[in-house]
C-alpha cells in the first residue's frame, strides 16, 4: 500500500496533469504553443537531475563534435521540444481530419499500396521524436485501423486521462500484459501496430549500434513482421518551423535474404537505429535525450544477440 506521502504526490501529480490537459483542450493552438515553450523551459531549469542525463547522454554521444555550449543549447531546446509536444499531443488529434491535415503533412501512399497487396495490417516503428504521439492518430485519421501498445503509469488517474487521449480517432490501446495475443488478432484483421522501439525499455530486443554506441534495442515488432509477413515501415514527425511537421516514412522494408530470422532481426533493428540516428543528429533538440538509452551494458548480458557478433561472421 502507497503511504501518504505517495499518495499525496501521485493527488499533486494528477491534479497538474489534468489541469494542464483542461487548459489546452480550451486554449487555441496559437496562444498554447508559447505558453508551452515557456513551460518546457522553466521544466529545464527546475528538473536538475534531468537536465544531467540529458547533457550526459550529449556528450556520451557527441564528445568533442560539439562545444559545451552547443550541448547546453541543445539540452534546453529539448526542454522546450517537450513543452511543444505535450500541447500538441493533446490538441491536436481532436481537431478535425482538415486541420489535422493542413498540421501534420505526409503521403502515405505507399502504406496503402502495400496493404491494399497483403491485405494484412502492418508494423510501423517509429521514435520518441520531436510529438510522437501525433503518429499512430495520422493513420486513423488517414481510415487506417490502428492499434498501439502502452505500459501502465505510476498513477491509475494519469493513466486513465493518457488511455482517453491515445484511443481518440478509433485507435485501439492495449497494455503491455498479455497484449501478444490480441495484437495478432488485430494485425491479420487489418489493424497498423506503430510501436516506438529507440528505447532500452523492454526485454525482448538486440544489442545494435545507435549513434556509435551499441544498445539495447527493442525488437519485438520486427520480429512480429518477420514471423507473420506483415509490411514493415520505419518512420518519424519532424517539427518544421512553422510549427507544422513533416512525416518521414521508409518502407516497406526489404527483409533481409539470410538464413535465420535471428539475423534478419539483428540487421532490421540495426537499419532501424541508423534511420532514427540519422534524424537525430539533423534536429538533435526534437530526441528525448534524458531517457537512460546506454544502461543495459552488452558485457553484462552476453546471451543478448547483438550486431557486432553477426558482423564478425561476415
Amino acid at each position: 500500500m502507497a503511504g501518504p506521502f505517495r499518495r499525496t504526490r501521485h493527488a499533486l501529480a494528477y491534479i497538474l496533469a489534468k489541469s494542464f490537459l483542461t487548459v489546452v483542450q480550451i486554449t487555441p493552438r496559437s496562444i498554447m504553443l508559447p505558453i508551452s515553450a515557456l513551460m518546457g523551459m522553466i521544466m529545464g531549469v527546475v528538473l536538475v537531475p534531468t537536465r544531467r542525463e540529458i547533457m550526459k547522454n550529449l556528450d556520451h554521444v557527441f564528445g568533442d563534435r560539439k562545444t559545451l555550449a552547443e550541448k547546453k543549447k541543445i539540452c534546453r531546446r529539448v526542454f522546450v521540444n517537450l513543452g511543444l509536444t505535450a500541447c500538441d499531443a493533446i490538441k491536436v488529434p481532436s481537431l478535425s481530419e482538415a486541420e489535422f491535415k493542413k498540421i501534420v503533412k505526409t503521403d502515405l501512399t505507399a502504406v496503402h499500396k502495400a496493404l491494399d497487396v497483403t491485405k494484412s495490417g502492418a508494423v510501423v516503428a517509429g521514435g520518441h521524436f520531436s510529438c510522437f504521439e501525433l503518429q499512430s492518430h495520422l493513420f486513423a485519421m488517414d481510415g487506417r485501423p490502428v492499434v498501439v501498445i502502452g505500459a501502465e503509469l505510476f498513477d491509475k488517474g494519469i493513466d486513465r486521462e493518457v488511455e482517453k487521449l491515445r484511443t481518440r480517432n478509433g485507435i485501439l490501446y492495449l497494455t503491455r500484459n498479455g497484449a501478444s495475443r490480441r495484437l495478432i488478432k488485430e494485425l491479420k484483421e487489418g489493424r497498423i501496430f506503430v510501436s516506438l522501439i529507440d528505447q532500452d525499455a523492454t526485454s525482448d530486443g538486440v544489442f545494435a549500434k545507435f549513434l556509435g554506441h551499441l544498445a539495447f534495442t527493442p525488437s519485438g515488432p520486427i520480429r512480429i513482421a518477420i514471423r507473420y509477413g506483415v509490411p514493415l515501415f520505419f518512420f518519424h514527425l519532424e517539427r518544421q518551423k512553422d510549427f507544422t511537421y513533416q512525416f518521414h516514412i521508409e518502407g516497406p522494408i526489404a527483409i533481409p535474404d539470410v538464413e535465420s530470422n535471428d539475423e534478419k532481426r539483428l540487421i532490421l533493428a540495426q537499419q532501424f537505429n541508423d534511420f532514427i540516428a540519422a534524424q537525430i543528429e539533423k534536429c538533435p533538440d526534437q530526441w528525448v535525450w534524458m531517457h537512460q538509452r546506454w544502461k543495459r551494458q552488452r558485457a553484462d548480458f552476453p546471451d543478448i544477440l547483438s550486431i557486432t557478433d553477426y558482423e564478425a561472421t561476415k
